[in-house]
């Protein structure tokens, strides 16, 4: 063999090792890909769905708490409503109570000053009763 055939010879065995050499590369970033890098890949997709998952509860808690809040607010307006009429209607019977003590005081002085003619009265019955006594004797 000549020279020339042999060094041609030794750049295709080093070429063939070479072209080995970056199959066995290709062979280990192939393998990583689907070790490696794909499972985190499922993994991150797992979370990521999970973390979408929690925001939706998250999210339907808050908008619950929306809705009960905006019912709370509902009720606390119907009970400070209520509270108004039994306010008024309070105010109502004081004017009404009120307007009895006042009927019962007139009524009391009317009383007080019928039983002073009655008195008044009685006490001239028997004056004039006295007076008739004296003129029957």
């Amino acid at each position: 063999m000549t020279n020339t055939a042999s060094q041609i010879q030794d750049i295709c065995v080093t070429a063939n090792k070479s072209i080995e050499s970056v199959k066995d590369c290709f062979k280990d970033i192939i393998e990583f890909m689907e070790n490696d890098v794909t499972m985190q890949l499922r993994d991150f997709t797992g979370m990521a769905r999970s973390y979408g998952e929690d925001l939706r509860n998250i999210q339907n808690s808050i908008t619950s708490i929306e809705h009960t809040s905006i019912e709370f607010t509902h009720s606390m307006g119907f009970i400070k409503e209520q509270v108004d009429h039994v306010s008024a209607a309070s105010a109502d019977n004081e004017l009404g109570v009120n307007d009895i003590i006042s009927k019962n005081d007139l009524t009391t002085d009317t009383a007080d000053k019928i039983m002073k003619v009655a008195e008044d009265n009685s006490n001239n019955a028997r004056e004039i009763n006295d007076i008739i006594e004296r003129f029957k004797q």
